[in-house]
């Protein structure tokens, strides 16, 4: 799962962000996929 430390002021977030692509990229699709998208959603609390 990705993330960043970014508080209270998301004007870069994006960039920020950005910054993991050479990681994401060096990794087989299905992997970069889990790690940037599904690993996230799959903590999230599910709706009932």
């Amino acid at each position: 799962m990705l993330g960043s430390d970014v508080v209270g002021r998301f004007d870069s977030l994006g960039e920020q962000l950005h910054g993991f692509d050479p990681f994401l990229d060096a990794l087989p699709a299905d992997v970069a996929q889990k790690v940037a998208r599904d690993d996230f959603l799959a903590v999230l609390a599910k709706r009932r």
